[in-house]
Protein backbone atom coordinates (compact mmCIF):
# COMPACT_ATOMS: atom_id res chain seq x y z
CA UNK A 1 0.00 0.00 0.00
CA UNK A 2 1.27 3.40 -0.96
CA UNK A 3 1.42 6.22 1.58
CA UNK A 4 2.18 9.92 1.08
CA UNK A 5 5.87 10.75 1.13
CA UNK A 6 7.01 12.10 4.50
CA UNK A 7 9.25 15.17 4.28
CA UNK A 8 11.17 16.96 7.00
CA UNK A 9 10.24 20.51 7.95
CA UNK A 10 13.59 21.69 6.60
CA UNK A 11 13.01 20.08 3.24
CA UNK A 12 9.52 21.54 3.03
CA UNK A 13 10.83 25.02 3.75
CA UNK A 14 13.68 24.66 1.27
CA UNK A 15 11.33 23.47 -1.46
CA UNK A 16 8.96 26.36 -0.73
CA UNK A 17 11.81 28.86 -0.92
CA UNK A 18 13.03 27.43 -4.22
CA UNK A 19 9.52 27.44 -5.60
CA UNK A 20 9.15 31.12 -4.72
CA UNK A 21 12.54 31.88 -6.25
CA UNK A 22 11.59 30.10 -9.47
CA UNK A 23 8.25 31.92 -9.63
CA UNK A 24 10.04 35.23 -9.19
CA UNK A 25 12.46 34.47 -12.00
CA UNK A 26 9.63 33.40 -14.30
CA UNK A 27 7.61 36.52 -13.50
CA UNK A 28 10.59 38.72 -14.22
CA UNK A 29 11.15 36.89 -17.49
CA UNK A 30 7.52 37.34 -18.53
CA UNK A 31 7.62 41.06 -17.69
CA UNK A 32 10.81 41.54 -19.66
CA UNK A 33 12.81 42.24 -16.52
CA UNK A 34 16.34 40.83 -16.09
CA UNK A 35 16.36 39.97 -19.81
CA UNK A 36 18.90 37.19 -20.36
CA UNK A 37 19.44 36.59 -16.63
CA UNK A 38 15.90 35.39 -16.01
CA UNK A 39 16.17 32.08 -17.93
CA UNK A 40 19.48 31.39 -16.20
CA UNK A 41 17.89 32.02 -12.82
CA UNK A 42 15.02 29.67 -13.57
CA UNK A 43 17.49 27.01 -14.67
CA UNK A 44 19.54 27.36 -11.47
CA UNK A 45 16.42 26.96 -9.34
CA UNK A 46 15.31 23.90 -11.34
CA UNK A 47 18.72 22.29 -10.77
CA UNK A 48 18.56 23.07 -7.04
CA UNK A 49 15.09 21.53 -6.81
CA UNK A 50 16.28 18.44 -8.67
CA UNK A 51 19.23 18.03 -6.29
CA UNK A 52 16.97 18.39 -3.25
CA UNK A 53 14.43 15.87 -4.58
CA UNK A 54 17.17 13.42 -5.56
CA UNK A 55 18.61 13.63 -2.03
CA UNK A 56 15.18 12.89 -0.58
CA UNK A 57 14.85 9.97 -2.99
CA UNK A 58 18.23 8.60 -1.95
CA UNK A 59 17.25 8.71 1.72
CA UNK A 60 13.98 6.88 1.05
CA UNK A 61 15.79 4.35 -1.12
CA UNK A 62 18.27 3.56 1.67
CA UNK A 63 15.44 3.20 4.20
CA UNK A 64 13.57 0.86 1.87
CA UNK A 65 16.60 -1.32 1.19
CA UNK A 66 17.23 -1.66 4.92
CA UNK A 67 13.68 -2.93 5.53
CA UNK A 68 13.37 -5.41 2.67
CA UNK A 69 13.99 -8.49 4.85
CA UNK A 70 12.28 -7.33 8.03
CA UNK A 71 9.29 -5.28 6.87
CA UNK A 72 8.51 -6.06 3.22
CA UNK A 73 5.37 -3.91 2.93
CA UNK A 74 7.05 -0.83 4.35
CA UNK A 75 10.09 -1.52 2.17
CA UNK A 76 7.90 -1.43 -0.94
CA UNK A 77 6.29 1.80 0.23
CA UNK A 78 9.66 3.48 0.78
CA UNK A 79 11.02 2.32 -2.57
CA UNK A 80 7.91 3.52 -4.38
CA UNK A 81 8.25 6.91 -2.68
CA UNK A 82 11.92 7.03 -3.67
CA UNK A 83 11.02 6.31 -7.29
CA UNK A 84 8.47 9.13 -7.24
CA UNK A 85 11.12 11.53 -5.92
CA UNK A 86 13.62 10.57 -8.60
CA UNK A 87 11.01 10.96 -11.34
CA UNK A 88 10.04 14.36 -9.95
CA UNK A 89 13.71 15.38 -9.79
CA UNK A 90 14.25 14.42 -13.42
CA UNK A 91 11.23 16.50 -14.33
CA UNK A 92 13.15 19.52 -13.07
CA UNK A 93 16.56 18.50 -14.43
CA UNK A 94 16.79 15.52 -16.76
CA UNK A 95 20.59 15.53 -16.43
CA UNK A 96 20.65 15.01 -12.66
CA UNK A 97 22.92 11.98 -12.28
CA UNK A 98 21.83 11.05 -8.76
CA UNK A 99 18.20 10.87 -9.88
CA UNK A 100 19.02 8.95 -13.07
CA UNK A 101 21.13 6.40 -11.23
CA UNK A 102 18.71 6.18 -8.30
CA UNK A 103 15.75 5.63 -10.58
CA UNK A 104 17.40 2.64 -12.23
CA UNK A 105 18.53 1.20 -8.90
CA UNK A 106 15.09 1.50 -7.33
CA UNK A 107 13.42 -0.09 -10.35
CA UNK A 108 15.76 -3.07 -9.96
CA UNK A 109 15.10 -3.19 -6.20
CA UNK A 110 11.33 -3.16 -6.77
CA UNK A 111 11.56 -5.77 -9.51
CA UNK A 112 13.55 -8.05 -7.21
CA UNK A 113 11.10 -7.38 -4.35
CA UNK A 114 8.07 -8.27 -6.47
CA UNK A 115 9.74 -11.47 -7.69
CA UNK A 116 10.47 -12.53 -4.11
CA UNK A 117 6.93 -11.77 -2.96
CA UNK A 118 5.51 -13.56 -6.00
CA UNK A 119 7.54 -16.67 -5.24
CA UNK A 120 6.48 -16.57 -1.60
CA UNK A 121 2.79 -16.30 -2.44
CA UNK A 122 2.99 -18.92 -5.19
CA UNK A 123 4.58 -21.37 -2.75
CA UNK A 124 1.96 -20.55 -0.11
CA UNK A 125 -0.75 -21.20 -2.69
CA UNK A 126 0.67 -24.62 -3.46
CA UNK A 127 0.67 -25.57 0.22
CA UNK A 128 -2.81 -24.17 0.87
CA UNK A 129 -4.27 -25.90 -2.20
CA UNK A 130 -4.09 -29.20 -0.33
CA UNK A 131 -6.86 -28.16 2.06
CA UNK A 132 -8.42 -24.84 0.92
CA UNK A 133 -8.66 -24.11 -2.80
CA UNK A 134 -10.43 -20.80 -2.36
CA UNK A 135 -7.74 -19.38 -0.12
CA UNK A 136 -5.11 -20.85 -2.43
CA UNK A 137 -6.77 -18.94 -5.25
CA UNK A 138 -6.29 -15.67 -3.36
CA UNK A 139 -2.63 -16.45 -2.76
CA UNK A 140 -2.04 -17.44 -6.38
CA UNK A 141 -3.73 -14.25 -7.58
CA UNK A 142 -1.47 -12.24 -5.31
CA UNK A 143 1.57 -14.05 -6.72
CA UNK A 144 0.38 -13.28 -10.25
CA UNK A 145 0.00 -9.61 -9.36
CA UNK A 146 3.60 -9.48 -8.14
CA UNK A 147 4.95 -11.16 -11.29
CA UNK A 148 2.96 -8.73 -13.43
CA UNK A 149 4.37 -5.80 -11.45
CA UNK A 150 7.89 -7.12 -12.03
CA UNK A 151 7.13 -7.29 -15.75
CA UNK A 152 5.84 -3.72 -15.73
CA UNK A 153 9.17 -2.63 -14.27
CA UNK A 154 11.18 -4.79 -16.65
CA UNK A 155 9.36 -6.19 -19.70
CA UNK A 156 12.44 -8.28 -20.48
CA UNK A 157 12.15 -10.29 -17.26
CA UNK A 158 11.71 -13.75 -18.76
CA UNK A 159 11.50 -15.46 -15.36
CA UNK A 160 8.54 -13.31 -14.33
CA UNK A 161 6.87 -13.92 -17.68
CA UNK A 162 7.27 -17.70 -17.43
CA UNK A 163 6.02 -17.84 -13.84
CA UNK A 164 3.01 -15.65 -14.60
CA UNK A 165 2.07 -17.83 -17.58
CA UNK A 166 2.43 -21.01 -15.52
CA UNK A 167 0.14 -19.59 -12.83
CA UNK A 168 -2.51 -18.56 -15.35
CA UNK A 169 -2.60 -22.02 -16.93
CA UNK A 170 -3.64 -23.66 -13.65
CA UNK A 171 -5.58 -20.83 -12.05
CA UNK A 172 -9.15 -21.54 -13.22
CA UNK A 173 -10.10 -24.26 -10.66
CA UNK A 174 -8.92 -22.05 -7.82
CA UNK A 175 -10.86 -19.07 -9.15
CA UNK A 176 -13.93 -21.32 -9.39
CA UNK A 177 -13.47 -22.27 -5.74
CA UNK A 178 -13.00 -18.64 -4.76
CA UNK A 179 -16.19 -17.65 -6.57
CA UNK A 180 -18.12 -20.48 -4.93
CA UNK A 181 -16.89 -19.43 -1.50
CA UNK A 182 -18.09 -15.87 -2.11
CA UNK A 183 -21.47 -17.24 -3.22
CA UNK A 184 -21.79 -19.17 0.03
CA UNK A 185 -20.80 -16.12 2.08
CA UNK A 186 -23.41 -14.08 0.19
CA UNK A 187 -26.09 -16.60 1.17
CA UNK A 188 -25.01 -16.39 4.80
CA UNK A 189 -24.91 -12.59 4.75
CA UNK A 190 -28.24 -11.99 3.00
CA UNK A 191 -30.58 -12.43 6.02
CA UNK A 192 -28.66 -9.77 7.96
CA UNK A 193 -27.39 -7.44 5.25
CA UNK A 194 -28.34 -7.31 1.59
CA UNK A 195 -25.50 -4.85 0.99
CA UNK A 196 -22.93 -7.33 2.31
CA UNK A 197 -24.49 -10.11 0.26
CA UNK A 198 -24.19 -7.99 -2.87
CA UNK A 199 -20.54 -7.23 -2.08
CA UNK A 200 -19.78 -10.97 -1.84
CA UNK A 201 -21.68 -11.68 -5.06
CA UNK A 202 -19.72 -9.00 -6.90
CA UNK A 203 -16.49 -10.65 -5.77
CA UNK A 204 -17.86 -14.00 -6.90
CA UNK A 205 -18.71 -12.56 -10.32
CA UNK A 206 -15.18 -11.20 -10.67
CA UNK A 207 -13.68 -14.59 -9.81
CA UNK A 208 -15.88 -16.45 -12.29
CA UNK A 209 -15.14 -13.91 -15.02
CA UNK A 210 -11.41 -14.22 -14.42
CA UNK A 211 -11.68 -18.01 -14.52
CA UNK A 212 -13.32 -17.83 -17.94
CA UNK A 213 -10.68 -15.39 -19.19
CA UNK A 214 -7.81 -17.75 -18.31
CA UNK A 215 -9.73 -20.90 -19.29
CA UNK A 216 -12.35 -20.24 -21.99
CA UNK A 217 -15.02 -22.90 -21.82
CA UNK A 218 -14.80 -23.27 -18.04
CA UNK A 219 -18.34 -24.56 -17.51
CA UNK A 220 -18.44 -24.29 -13.68
CA UNK A 221 -17.34 -20.66 -13.96
CA UNK A 222 -19.93 -19.93 -16.66
CA UNK A 223 -22.76 -21.47 -14.64
CA UNK A 224 -21.51 -19.77 -11.48
CA UNK A 225 -21.48 -16.35 -13.11
CA UNK A 226 -24.98 -16.84 -14.53
CA UNK A 227 -26.35 -17.69 -11.09
CA UNK A 228 -24.49 -14.81 -9.48
CA UNK A 229 -25.90 -12.32 -11.98
CA UNK A 230 -29.44 -13.58 -11.26
CA UNK A 231 -28.88 -13.22 -7.52
CA UNK A 232 -27.40 -9.74 -7.96
CA UNK A 233 -30.39 -8.65 -10.02
CA UNK A 234 -32.80 -10.02 -7.40
CA UNK A 235 -31.05 -8.34 -4.47
CA UNK A 236 -30.66 -5.03 -6.27
CA UNK A 237 -34.36 -5.08 -7.06
CA UNK A 238 -35.08 -5.64 -3.37
CA UNK A 239 -33.02 -2.60 -2.44
CA UNK A 240 -34.65 -0.49 -5.12
CA UNK A 241 -38.15 -1.39 -3.84
CA UNK A 242 -37.11 -0.37 -0.33
CA UNK A 243 -35.86 2.95 -1.66
CA UNK A 244 -32.20 2.12 -1.00
CA UNK A 245 -29.78 2.31 -3.94
CA UNK A 246 -27.51 -0.71 -4.34
CA UNK A 247 -23.92 -0.28 -3.11
CA UNK A 248 -21.58 1.22 -5.64
CA UNK A 249 -18.95 3.91 -6.17
CA UNK A 250 -19.62 7.28 -4.53
CA UNK A 251 -21.38 9.86 -6.70
CA UNK A 252 -19.24 12.77 -7.84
Amino acid sequence: MRHPSVKTVGHNQEEDNLGMERAGCQEGWQLGVMNQEAPKGVRRVEEKLARLLAQQGKKLQQEGEQQVQYNPEQAEDKLEQALDKYVEALGHDEKNEMAKTGQEEVKKDLEKWHMAQGDRQAQAGERTAKYDQARAGEEKLDALRHYDEALNLNPKNEEAKAKAEALRKNLAPFLDALGQREQQQAQQAEPKSVDNAIAHLEKAATSFQMAQSVAPGDEPAKQGEEQVQKDLSRLRDQLAKKGNPPPGPPQK
